[in-house]
């Protein structure tokens, strides 16, 4: 059964996203491949951190290429750019 999508539950996942961001001062890594999975993820990291003031927005988070061999041919010659 698939899990509709909203509101509540995107402003929930996005207060767990903050929660654990400011748990610890370990870096995050992302890896972006550029799917659907990969961009909902880089997404909702993004939102999370914008929603915190700035002075709570102390660790580093990296968003890095992958390679699943799985990529369109246009994000692929993009990410070797």
């Amino acid at each position: 059964m698939a899990t509709v999508l909203t509101k509540g539950l995107l402003s929930s996942t996005i207060k767990t996203i903050q929660e654990l961001y400011k748990e610890d001062n370990i870096p995050w890594i992302c890896g972006y491949s550029g799917g659907k999975d990969s961009s909902a993820v880089v997404q909702l990291v993004w939102m999370a951190l914008q929603g915190l003031p700035i002075e709570e927005r102390k660790k580093t988070v990296h968003v890095i290429s992958t390679d699943t061999l799985v990529e369109s041919p246009v994000f692929a010659l993009w990410a070797k750019q």
